[in-house]
């Protein structure tokens, strides 16, 4: 496996953003000036969905 600084970039936006980081977050933590640019890590999981990710966030304690 080859990796690279782009790689872990790349992993570490799909993550945050397959976890439920808002996508503006993850625009400035990776000092993109484009959303364009980062809405390309958006990938679509047939395995989850939207409601998981709420269920997931709202049931944290504060």
């Amino acid at each position: 496996m080859n990796v690279s600084a782009h790689w872990f970039r790349h992993s570490h936006a799909t993550h945050a953003l397959d976890e439920g980081v808002p996508v503006h977050l993850v625009q400035a933590t990776l000092g993109h000036t484009s959303l364009d640019t980062t809405s390309k890590y958006l990938h679509v999981s047939p395995d989850r969905s939207s409601g998981e990710v709420l269920v997931k966030r709202w049931s944290k304690p504060f």
